[in-house]
């Protein structure tokens, strides 16, 4: 693999396996130098104690690897702007032990299960996100928004206005190219409007099913689906972003689904979405 690519490639490792072992043998097996990490043991990272998270920098740093994003649940799809605001300081301050430790600034959030609200709901919403975002700062930490559930992610407009309301060097956002289907988005259009503000990319990509009267989505390998996957990774990459592409198959395991798990194989399907996205992945950065 190019020198120039292996330093970019990374991937949220708990789809690979929940446990911390296999994921960084996962991944050094493939040869990238980093990993993302949500999940690992069964828990999220965010509920890691602090000699839960000495262990987990230990582990890290003995494997040699470098760690992409931090993947939160703060304001994420489980959440409403309700949820106490303290618990999710908390967790910005547990994953800063983390981050600080391992030299990894990003922390990713959404912006709450928020759909339809009113004026005062969206100006709760970005009260929160400014706080969550200079409690992180203080801690020397950035907040990546992703665009996925949240008001923040409904359309690239929102997100926008989101970055306008925080106004912080410190809030950037986390670009995932297979959350269009879910949240009924071009892709591409969408990050067409955003591209600037980028910092890191989760690749996704899927496909729609029909079953009965219901439109469903089946997730799939990077450029088999309707994620224009690859149009996005080219556009990403004129517009001079140097960033990680970090894969986040979801073919066989959901990020809540690993929550409480332990098994320790490693999925032989996130394996070969990794090494079909390197080799896509040379001809795209590597030969240009």
């Amino acid at each position: 693999m190019s020198p120039g690519l292996v330093t970019r490639l990374s991937g949220i490792a708990d789809e690979a396996s929940p446990s911390l072992a296999q994921q960084l043998k996962c991944h050094s097996i493939l040869g990238w130098r980093n990993i993302e990490l949500r999940s690992v043991n069964g828990k999220q990272i965010s509920a890691l104690q602090r000699a839960e998270l000495q262990a987990v920098a230990a582990s890290i740093r003995h494997s040699g690897l470098s760690v992409s994003c931090l993947c939160s649940p703060i304001a994420g799809w489980s959440r409403s702007a309700d949820f106490p605001i303290e618990k999710e300081l908390q967790e910005i301050d547990r994953l800063a032990i983390l981050g600080n430790e391992i030299q990894c600034k990003y922390i990713r959030i959404m912006s709450y299960n928020e759909n339809c609200i009113d004026g005062s709901r969206k100006q709760l919403i970005f009260d929160r996100i400014k706080r969550i975002v200079g409690h992180a700062s203080d801690r020397s930490m950035i907040i990546l928004h992703e665009n996925c559930t949240g008001w923040g992610g409904q359309n690239a407009e929102n997100t926008l206005k989101l970055i306008d309301a925080v106004d912080s060097d410190q809030f950037g956002i986390l670009f995932d190219t297979g959350n269009g289907g879910a949240h009924n988005y071009n892709s591409a259009e969408f990050l067409s409007a955003i591209i600037p503000y980028v910092r890191h990319v989760h690749i996704k990509d899927y496909t729609f099913t029909s079953r009965g009267n219901e439109e469903n989505i089946a997730y799939t390998f990077p450029g088999n689906g309707s994620g224009t996957v690859f149009k996005c990774i080219r556009m990403l990459e004129h517009a001079g972003y140097s960033g990680h592409y970090s894969i986040e198959p979801h073919i066989n395991s959901i990020p809540h689904l690993c929550i409480g798990k332990k098994e320790r194989s490693i999925d032989p399907t996130y394996t070969e979405y990794a090494k079909r996205f390197q080799r896509d992945m040379e001809s795209i950065i590597v030969n240009r």
